[in-house]
């Protein structure tokens, strides 16, 4: 089912680029931008925890790998996403689950579902998620799964009328604020620098 997307337009003139390694801590109804202290030190416990699984991944997982993203929902439950390399103009990835934060279980691979190559991750609930891709042919770059990554469905975005005039857009970075999931998108033009823009839709279930 389509959702209708509520526009929030953020412009820059620069253009923001994904690690090669996204770490994404489970994701907070406040805004990131929060002084608690609190917060920070157990946002940057839990980092340091996913950093060190991920560095001791099995072969299995590492081997073909070029990217590999991460969104834990604590320090045992989360999700992985191993982009391969390009071959004959395709790009192979694959999604795992953890339950115990250790032994990772292949859930599907995902070329049929999510098309373009995948540059970042992010699961808000164990059965809600989100991957955003950047442009290879396809105009989709948003993908949203309410199944635990079972299955995954594309989601039109509306670009604001200010920046039309773009040769395509991309994926950035996604994040969960006060039950909004806010997908930070970048247009591309062939004559002048990258525009940021941010579009949000609701967080919940279908």
């Amino acid at each position: 089912m389509k959702r209708i997307l509520s526009m929030v337009l953020l412009l820059s003139l620069s253009l923001t680029t994904a690690s090669c390694m996204q770490i994404n801590p489970a994701p907070s109804l406040t805004p990131a931008s929060s002084p608690d202290t609190t917060a920070a030190t157990d946002a940057e416990s839990l980092e340091s925890h996913i950093q060190c699984e991920v560095e001791t991944l099995p072969t299995d997982i590492t081997d073909g790998a070029s990217e590999i993203y991460t969104s834990m929902l604590d320090q045992e439950y989360g999700y992985l996403l191993k982009r391969g390399y390009p071959a004959a103009g395709q790009m192979f990835s694959f999604l795992y689950r953890t339950m115990d934060g250790k032994n990772w279980k292949l859930i599907r691979e995902l070329h049929d579902d999510v098309h373009n190559y995948p540059k970042s991750l992010l699961f808000w609930s164990k059965t809600d998620g989100v991957i955003l891709t950047n442009y290879h042919g396809y105009e989709d770059c948003v993908y949203i799964t309410h199944d635990g990554g079972d299955s995954w469905h594309p989601v039109p975005i509306l670009v604001p009328d200010e920046i039309r005039n773009y040769s395509y857009y991309e994926g950035e970075n996604a994040r969960v604020e006060t039950g909004k999931l806010l997908l930070e998108l970048s247009a591309h033009f062939e004559d002048k620098n990258p525009v940021i823009f941010t579009v949000s839709i609701d967080a919940s279930t279908e």
